[in-house]
């Protein structure tokens, strides 16, 4: 009998197992990486920025007088209103600015210019004497400007010594909520308002040289009277005269009012009631019938009051417009932006009727009270009648 050997099993190796890494979490020496490099790309980002700043200063700063006069009046020739107006006169809320749109639809601006000399009174101060185009004709202008001196290199630039601007003080007898400058919607109303008083409102509308038309919108309830006003900002003015403005009703504001008015009227007239609501009434019976002659005074005890046998059978009620006064608005008592109808003569209605079978007439006066409120972009209209 063979016996075999019996090989010993060889024990199999166990793969080594990689230690586990969690999504999210760094070793000591990875954060160092990490950190370093984020510290150089911020560095580099800095100084990236800090290239492009000083690029950009030194491109848009005037470094001498002919730069600056070149500056301003290429702006102004190019319509570029808010590049031409100084930095400090957007210190302040309250002024009024015009869209630029406005200002390039501006007539008598700077056409062309050049530069004939300069000359300095000191280091930092001097004059540029020019000829500019106005209208397609030449004239001359001189122009101050002066040096101001900041912190860091190439910060020194040359500015007008004069506003480059005009503080145009417009004034009403109140605030409205828009005007139009060359035709191009502005933005005025109370919160930009200089003075709001009893005496009225004012504004500093911010202008630069040219021509400018000032109005009220198409349709605004306002109009202004000897509209448009006109105004002329010459080149080197520092101030302009005061433009004052008086608003009266729009024909929007007329129309509305009388349509309103027209409707009420319908309302009335058309009408089966001696009593409309809302509109003049019989003077002879009331809406159930009952005579008014009868009827007891409100101090009076209900036991006088009229019995059922009193009462008219009222039919056939019809209302008649006869006579209605044009309608004419006029500033009322409650406040400069309120406006009533006048009185100045009464309405008309004709009543028709039947009482018990009896054709009766009769002829009823009353008032038509309209009254507006309104700062010109929205108003509310109301309408009343009183006999």
């Amino acid at each position: 009998m063979k016996i075999e050997k019996v090989r010993p099993k060889k024990r199999l190796k166990k793969a080594s197992k990689r230690p586990k890494v969690l999504a999210g979490i760094l070793s000591v020496k990875d954060k160092v990486v990490v950190r370093n490099r984020l510290l150089i790309v911020a560095v580099a980002l800095s100084l990236v920025g800090a290239i492009v700043a000083g690029v950009a200063n030194y491109i848009t700063t005037n470094r001498t007088p002919e730069e600056a006069v070149d500056s301003y009046l290429g702006a102004v020739e190019h319509g570029s209103y808010f590049s031409a107006v100084d930095r400090a006169a957007f210190s302040r809320d309250n002024f009024v600015y015009i869209k630029s749109s406005a200002y390039r639809a501006a007539e008598h601006r700077v056409q062309e210019h050049r530069i004939t000399k300069v000359t300095h009174s000191d280091a930092d101060h001097a004059q540029a004497y020019l000829e500019v185009k106005v209208d397609g004709k030449w004239s001359s202008a001189v122009l101050p400007l002066k040096q101001t001196h900041k912190k860091g290199i190439f910060n020194d630039a040359w500015v007008l010594d004069q506003p480059a601007e005009v503080n145009q003080e417009v004034t009403a007898q109140f605030p409205v909520d828009e005007l139009t400058v060359n035709g191009k919607t502005t933005g005025f109303g109370a919160s930009k308002t200089t003075r709001n008083d009893d005496a009225g409102s004012a504004w500093d509308l911010v202008l630069l040289p040219g021509a400018y038309s000032i109005d009220t919108p198409q349709d605004s309830y306002y109009r202004i009277q000897d509209a448009p006003r006109e105004v002329i900002i010459p080149l080197g003015a520092v101030e302009a005269p005061q433009v004052s403005l008086t608003f009266k009703p729009s024909p929007r504001m007329w129309s509305e009012t009388n349509e309103k008015i027209s409707e009420q009227l319908a309302k009335c007239a058309s009408s089966r009631s001696l009593a409309p609501e809302g509109c003049p009434a019989s003077t002879k019976y009331d809406d159930a019938g009952i005579p008014l002659s009868e009827k007891p005074a409100d101090n009076q005890s209900a036991k006088s009051s009229p019995d059922a046998s009193s009462k008219a059978r009222i039919a056939d009620v019809r209302w008649k417009l006869v006579d209605r006064p044009a309608l004419v608005l006029e500033q009322s008592d409650e406040g400069p932006t309120s406006w009533a109808s006048s009185k100045y003569e009464p309405a008309v209605f004709e009543l028709t009727y039947t009482a018990n079978g009896k054709a009766q007439r009769e002829t009823i006066e009353f008032e038509i009270d309209a009254q507006v409120k309104s700062t010109g972009k929205n108003a509310d209209i109301t309408v009343s009648f009183n006999q």
